[in-house]
């Protein structure tokens, strides 16, 4: 293999290595913010890890080889695929509302678990959190301890000893009872046979029974001491029993804290995990954000190397990832508007940084301010229309939230996650009744397969509405048909856009899990004749799966209008940032060079001290003749017959301008060999007397810009390229996409280039006319250029400029009936488009 075969290949491995990342759209610096609803990649099939293992070491092997190191650290994201999965490296770290669902899933799942969670495991897991802030969560391990040691002794104190202590306490409570009733019921006797002594000893004169009195009294004192001894003993044991059924309560609360704890421990190990997941995916998406600026430095969009990557991510995505199919292509594009912006980035600074850096501070600073000034207006609309999408976004905020659905929402969250959550919790409501009209059922209808399979159908026709409007009025769509609403009611055809493909997605589900519904209740009866489990249980998970899957449907359905909306935001915003940046150029461009000029300070496409060796320019306003010294074969676009020249379709170097080419008619030409004669005859043709063809000699190593509209043809010696330009000149002259004529320095004679024009000024390049940019016909890429135009707001915003050819600098002008362009107020409408 050649060096540059080993170095192509070495490009080709160092691009291809960042797949994964363009496929999951990790490679995005915006990557990992908002929800995707459903739309997301589910899995991502890359190539073995033993496969990128050795593609990094051959890859190692040939910058050793070629000896160029400083590329070997661009070959680290093979050395990354070698030891992670794709869909580890491309992890993003969950959002403070996903880490809040998961913590509340999780105490939901400790609260219905049977097993109560071990301390000893708990304290382990504890020790094992490696980030303590994670940005979802922040804790302190040690008060972590703490409260785990707290709840451990209070749970001590409540043992199952205690427990029957407890309960002979309560047993012995029990028997004393009785006793100190019969006791009370002992004293009540004797009682009443003393106060029948009392009476008797009146007639008797005290004399019988004062014997009897003495061992009643005697009798009653020891019942008396009896019982009192008994109530002690009951006290007694009643405190006793208090206290343990205080420490009972205190270990029961003890029991559910712990509980708690074991879910937030759960939580807390998931936000490590994916933190450190994160901070792994993070490494990666820097390496391949280093690779793509590599790449888009070295090579232009249109490379093989840069069309290979685009190509194997566009393969990626459709063959061996799993997701949204929408979703997937929607990355890949949003990749592409990252390429295009780096590499405007790129030209910004490549282009326009040499020009700056030569002129003083002092100037620069001048400039700016200048420029500031001028670009109040566009400052003033760009404001104004950020607040109008601001108010927008309340409006839409204050409908969705006065919706009956979204009762429970949180303003403070973000707008999706609340469609979600209300989305998630009618589902949940549908459920949770659908249950408890299978438990009101009476025993006789739970044993019947056909009871059950009347009562789902029967909840499900009238508990699950048929239309979206059934459940929220306002989710009925305004209506809009045809084009003229969209003109006159472009808010409710947009509100119609977004509700008529959700009512519809809604709708097919349910008609869709009605028939399951139907086919699966059938089939009861003989679930029920195999002696099958309870037929409740059964309808339960069948109506759970249900609503489940209606609930996906209709987040799907959302995640594509969030994808769509989200679509429509990043384009608008990426253009909006265009027409910012290009609009701001534009007015500092004017004055720039606007200026006095001077040496350092003048238009020009290539920054060379001096033009390079002119060519010859020759205007021919009545006949042209292709003649053998304009070159041995003239190609010639189809729009133009010569006399003389049978037709030869080709099409040369087809590749190079093919969009501009194509669109102007100029990709297939005619070929005529000026050396071949028909009936003796030249190739020839006539120009009608508005007409004139400019010949322009170019000399090896001449490059000049022209436009296809006026092309006529060219030698074979002539080579087109296109240069997509962000300099100050081309905001000057109104456009960024130039098409170049060029002979190679090392070509053996000239090329020729044939334009036509309405009348050409300034081919002798003795004297060159001021005028419009829009006026310029061709001119070389080393042509220097002054600015003429008047400093004001109006004429800024209203007027364009003159330019004018340094002395014998070859520019040709011609007779263009085109309008020419205003000044800055061309950009004003891009300042209305919403974002």
């Amino acid at each position: 293999m050649t060096r540059r075969g080993a170095s192509f290949a070495l490009w080709v491995a160092i691009a291809l290595g960042i797949v994964p990342a363009v496929v999951t759209g990790h490679i995005s610096p915006f990557a990992g913010f908002g929800p995707g609803f459903g739309l997301e990649i589910e899995s991502l099939n890359f190539l073995p890890p033993e496969v990128c293992l050795v593609v990094f070491l051959l890859g190692i092997a040939v910058c050793v080889f070629l000896r160029r190191f400083v590329l070997m650290p661009l070959l680290l994201p093979w050395l990354a695929l070698a030891f992670y999965p794709a869909e580890r490296l491309t992890d993003k770290l969950p959002s403070a509302w996903e880490a809040q669902e998961k913590l509340y899933e999780n105490q939901k799942l400790s609260l219905e678990s049977a097993e109560l969670p071990n301390i000893n495991s708990l304290r382990d897991r504890i020790g094992g959190i490696t980030y303590t802030d994670t940005g979802l969560f922040r804790f302190e391990r040690d008060e972590l301890l703490d409260e785990l040691g707290g709840i451990s002794k209070t749970i001590g104190e409540w043992d199952n000893t205690g427990n029957q202590r407890a309960k002979k306490i309560a047993a012995q409570i029990n028997a004393l009872k009785p006793k100190i009733v019969q006791a009370n019921a002992h004293i009540r006797l004797i009682d009443k046979a003393l106060r029948d002594l009392a009476i008797a000893s009146r007639f008797s004169f005290g004399l019988a029974n004062k014997v009897v009195g003495e061992k009643l009294k005697q009798g009653r004192n020891k019942v008396v001491r009896h019982r009192d001894a008994l109530e002690s003993k009951r006290r007694a044991l009643r405190v006793e029993l208090s206290t343990l059924q205080k420490a009972r309560s205190r270990s029961e609360g003890a029991l559910a804290e712990l509980r708690n704890l074991d879910a937030r421990i759960q939580t807390y190990l998931w936000a490590s995990d994916a933190y450190k997941a994160w901070q792994v995916s993070m490494v990666y998406k820097v390496l391949c954000l280093a690779v793509l600026v590599a790449l888009l430095w070295t090579f232009p969009l249109t490379s093989p190397v840069y069309l290979l990557l685009l190509g194997a991510s566009l393969i990626g995505a459709l063959l061996y990832a799993e997701g949204a199919l929408s979703y997937r292509l929607w990355l890949i594009v949003q990749f592409l508007m990252l390429c295009f912006g780096l590499r405007i980035a790129r030209l910004l600074v490549q282009e326009n940084g040499p020009l700056l850096l030569r002129q003083s501070g002092s100037f620069l600073l001048k400039s700016f301010r200048k420029t500031m000034i001028f670009y109040l207006p566009f400052l003033m609309l760009l404001v104004a229309g950020l607040a109008a999408s601001w108010q927008v976004n309340r409006l839409i905020d204050a409908h969705l939230y006065s919706l009956d659905i979204m009762a429970d929402a949180d303003p403070k969250a973000p707008r999706r996650h609340n469609i979600d959550r209300a989305v998630s919790a009618y589902f949940d409501e549908q459920e949770q009744a659908a249950f408890g009209m299978l438990d009101s059922l009476d025993a006789q209808a739970k044993s019947s397969p056909k009871a059950v399979a009347a009562a789902i159908m029967s909840f499900y026709e009238t508990e699950v509405p048929e239309t979206l409007p059934d459940i929220e009025p306002e989710m009925a769509p305004p209506g809009c048909s045809g084009f003229l609403p969209w003109v006159f009611q472009t808010a409710s055809c947009a509100e119609t856009s977004v509700k008529e493909p959700l009512n519809e997605a809604y709708a097919d589900k349910r008609e869709a899990e009605r028939e399951r519904l139907d086919r699966t209740t059938q089939g009861y009866a003989e679930l029920a004749g195999t002696g099958a489990a309870n037929l409740v249980d059964i309808a339960r998970e069948d109506l759970s799966s249900t609503f489940h899957d209606m609930e996906t449907a209709v987040k799907k359905q959302l995640g594509v209008i969030y994808a769509v909306v989200d679509i429509y935001a990043w384009v608008s915003w990426f253009v909006l940032i265009l027409v910012v940046i290009k609009s701001l150029m534009y007015i500092f461009a004017r004055v720039f060079f606007g200026a006095q000029a001077n040496g350092e300070r003048v238009i020009q496409f290539e920054l060379e001290s001096e033009p390079r060796q002119a060519g010859r320019v020759r205007d021919v306003p009545d006949r042209l003749d292709l003649t053998p010294e304009m070159g041995e074969v003239m190609y010639v676009t189809k729009r133009y017959d010569f006399a003389n020249a049978p037709p030869d379709e080709v099409t040369p170097q087809a590749r190079r301008a093919f969009f501009s080419r194509f669109l102007r008619g100029a990709w297939h030409m005619n070929r005529i060999w000026t050396g071949a004669r028909v009936v003796g005859a030249a190739p020839y043709r006539r120009l009608p007397a508005d007409e004139h063809i400019v010949v322009w000699t170019l000399k090896p190593g001449d490059a000049v810009i022209f436009s296809w509209k006026q092309f006529v043809g060219m030698s074979d010696r002539i080579g087109i390229r296109t240069r997509y330009s962000w300099q100050l000149a081309s905001l000057v002259f109104g456009r960024m996409l130039y098409v170049v004529a060029c002979v190679d320095p090392d070509a053996p004679g000239d090329g020729t280039l044939l334009l036509s024009a309405r009348g050409s000024d300034g081919t002798d390049g003795e004297e060159s006319p001021s005028n419009s940019p829009d006026q310029l016909l061709a001119w070389q890429t080393t042509t220097r250029f002054e600015m003429h135009a008047k400093l004001s707001f109006r004429n800024v915003y209203r007027s364009g400029v003159q330019i004018r050819a340094f002395g014998k600098e070859l520019a040709v002008m011609h007779s263009n009936v085109q309008r020419q362009r205003s000044g800055a107020a061309r950009f004003l409408t891009c300042f209305f488009l919403p974002v």
